[in-house]
């Protein structure tokens, strides 16, 4: 089954709008929330993991907060 002409243009323009606009799909919105997870929970495991190694250190060789 063929597309309208008119059902074609709309999708082009479309797509070109949204490309000028540096708008992204949904998947890509997705996949990116995705990553952004967990890179957060990461760091979240690091900070945590510090936390217990200066717990562990000598009170005269802690950091001082940041």
């Amino acid at each position: 089954m063929k597309t309208p002409l008119s059902t074609n243009i709309a999708q082009k323009l479309i797509k070109r709008l949204a490309q000028e606009h540096n708008l992204v799909t949904r998947e890509e919105f997705d996949a990116q929330a995705r990553l952004l997870a967990a890179s957060e929970a990461k760091i979240q495991e690091l900070e945590n993991l510090i936390d217990e190694l200066e717990k562990q250190m000598p009170p005269n060789q802690q950091t001082a907060p940041q």
